[in-house]
């Protein structure tokens, strides 16, 4: 496993912030990989090839050959894949630039690479692109960007701060669309564009080109800075204290992130209803004392909940998804209650809800008529 020597400056918590990093799709950049049992995969090894002795899971990986089927961590994989430094390899998987940390030229492995559309994405370009579509929504013409979230999706500016949102005026040549960026470790690896008129007669979405959904969660730039820090020896790690909730779209994660983000809890979203729930998702949902799946489809739901450790199954009601709610302002109540509910009468869990619910009532921005029923009741 990896090591790091007394004298690396590589904070810790970024060494643990690298080895959070899905090693399944990381790996999957290298090797044709398939799937061995429920959380293992297998496949040709990057460097010496063979059929099936490289096997990796989320977190951990290893070659029969190459490290006598001993398992290693993320940062291992980039150093030995790369040929990099410790700290050039945490700041490769973490997207922070580190002093000491140099590029080193990688050798080329056996196995061909698995096909991507890595190729297609500059990440310089595409955040040179992604800045002036964000100056694009507070200029004049991002007027009618401005008029789509705040006067139809009821989503306010410190929303569209927290997400980096911006404004394309015809994104694709389809029209105008809220251009939303999606980060890997701190990378901008895709942006998905919402139109904010009918095509067709439809809510159409498009993406930028060359942007990599596939094993990537939407929202990491709007959570709380200590998500992912090691605790303190000893103690648990503060999302322990917090609920996490994971949505299909976008629009809905950025509501209950609006609505809920000051009484406890933290939204990702997979992105649309067909996109399949990365692995990683497991690994962070681990680390949250409460978790709920909320898609608009029941099944749906229920298949997160099982696939996710503890979690707990949310429909949306009457077919209104968490921006319909949120438009109605009944979303910070809805929340709370299915909250409440998933305490399970434990007391613990009831107490923590209380308070959470309680600091959100004190903030400046409150809580609404329906979380505030529920805080009653606890009181």
């Amino acid at each position: 496993m990896t090591t790091n020597a007394t004298f690396s400056p590589v904070p810790d918590h970024l060494i643990a912030a690298a080895n959070q990093i899905d090693l399944i799709e990381l790996a999957g950049r290298y090797t044709e990989l398939r799937k061995k049992s429920v959380n293992e995969y297998c496949g040709p090894c990057p460097k010496c090839g063979g059929n099936d002795r490289f096997v990796v899971q989320a977190d951990k990986f290893f070659c029969r050959n190459c490290h006598s089927g001993k398992w290693q961590d993320a940062i291992a994989f980039e150093r030995w894949i790369g040929g990099v430094s410790f700290g050039q390899a945490v700041s490769n998987l973490t997207g922070v630039d580190l002093p000491d940390a140099k590029p080193m030229p990688r050798t080329a492995p056996i196995v061909k690479r698995k096909p991507a559309r890595l190729s297609t994405w500059n990440a310089g370009a595409k955040a040179r692109l992604l800045a002036s579509l964000q100056d694009n929504l507070l200029a004049d013409v991002g007027k009618p960007g401005r008029a789509y979230l705040e006067g139809e999706r009821a989503l306010l500016p410190a929303t569209w701060r927290a997400y980096g949102l911006g404004f394309h005026p015809d994104a694709n040549g389809l029209g105008p669309a809220i251009a939303m960026p999606w980060y890997k470790a701190g990378r901008l690896v895709a942006i998905r564009y919402r139109y904010i008129h009918l095509i067709n007669g439809k809510r159409e979405v498009r993406s930028e080109t060359g942007s990599i959904f596939e094993g990537h969660l939407f929202g990491g730039q709007a959570l709380l800075s200590f998500v992912a820090m090691p605790p303190d020896e000893g103690r648990k790690n503060g999302e322990w204290f917090r609920t996490l909730v994971l949505f299909e779209g976008e629009l809905n994660a950025m509501s209950a992130h609006q609505i809920a983000h000051h009484t406890g809890v933290d939204v990702l979203s997979v992105g649309s209803q067909s996109a399949s729930i990365p692995s990683g998702i497991i690994a962070i949902a681990r680390r949250y004392g409460a978790v709920f799946a909320w898609f608009d489809e029941p099944a749906l739901a229920a298949a997160a909940a099982v696939a996710l450790p503890g979690c707990h199954a949310i429909s949306s009601p009457n077919g209104q998804d968490a921006n319909n709610l949120l438009q109605a302002g009944w979303l910070g109540g809805f929340l709370a209650a299915a909250r409440l509910k998933g305490c399970q009468g434990n007391a613990e869990k009831i107490e923590r809800l209380k308070w959470d619910l309680w600091d959100g009532a004190q903030t400046e921005q409150g809580i609404d008529a329906g979380a505030q029923s529920i805080l009653d009741e606890l009181m």
